[in-house]
């Protein structure tokens, strides 16, 4: 499969299910699904900074040969129906932006996104879901993981 077929297997699965909150596991599924096709993306953490609404929030994407895929985009684009072309990804927030905008994220779940994270760089990307969702939610998302990135 090409990348452009395991997004598209990724978000609608995520949109089917009612999962688009979980953005970090479609991200994560992601990246490892380019891993096991011999590819070598970057997962990256950075923040989606919305410049209409002036806020911010933690989000992730992975960049392979130079190219941004913004699966979680992508997943409520599928849902929406349109794209906010008033976003931007960046991976350093600017002194503008620290100032001037909200951040939507309360540190609590700040703490918690970065923890994830953390975790799935270090290869514990299902002992993180355990934690963080329900049995149900955690059954389908490694349904997809296994089929895709496994």
């Amino acid at each position: 499969m090409d990348v452009q077929e395991i997004k598209h297997s990724i978000s609608t699965y995520f949109a089917g299910h009612n999962m688009l909150s979980q953005r970090l596991s479609q991200v994560y599924i992601l990246y490892r699904s380019l891993q096991k096709n011999g590819e070598h993306p970057e997962l990256i953490m950075g923040h989606l900074v919305n410049h209409t609404l002036s806020l911010y929030y933690i989000h992730y994407w992975v960049v392979l040969d130079g190219n941004i895929h913004d699966i979680i985009g992508e997943s409520y684009n599928k849902v929406a129906h349109t794209l906010n072309k008033e976003v931007e990804l960046v991976t350093r927030l600017s002194i503008h932006v620290l100032d001037a905008y909200i951040n939507m994220d309360s540190l609590f779940l700040e703490e918690k996104r970065m923890s994830g994270f953390r975790d799935c760089v270090n290869g514990k990307f299902a002992d993180n879901l355990i934690k963080t969702t329900t049995t149900s939610v955690y059954d389908k998302i490694m349904t997809l993981y296994n089929n895709l990135a496994k």
